[in-house]
């Protein structure tokens, strides 16, 4: 357990790259939403992070469509549910290997060739 404990904190920077903490690439939600789509469809994690992709990029389309489409709207069971993908995706995400871990940090923070 203590090198899964390492881990998760050595992969707190993650999320502090996610918020602009450092300057990684121009990276933002919808790139992760992408790039974790297209890792799951491709099958290149195991199950735990394949969920939490999935739900990821569902979430985040629907969180784009609340922000700006003036039509969207979502009933409170809807929002429920909404809420509870996201905790289940969540709990799939800590149940995760280690190295799916790493293999989902580096989808997210290295850029594909070709791009600056």
């Amino acid at each position: 357990m203590p090198a899964r404990a390492h881990l998760w904190d050595r992969l707190g920077l993650v999320a502090r790259a996610m918020h602009g903490a450092w300057p990684i690439a121009d990276f933002d939600h919808s790139t992760a939403s992408e790039r974790l789509d297209r890792a799951a469809q491709k099958n290149e994690f195991g199950t735990p992070i394949s969920t939490f992709a999935t739900a990821f990029s569902t979430l985040q389309g629907r969180r784009h469509s609340a922000d700006y489409d003036p039509r969207y709207r979502v009933s409170r069971a809807e929002s429920i549910r909404h809420i509870n993908e996201a905790e289940r995706a969540i709990v799939e995400l800590e149940g995760a290997e280690a190295g799916d871990i790493l293999r989902m940090a580096v989808t997210l923070l290295v850029r594909s060739r070709g791009r600056r």
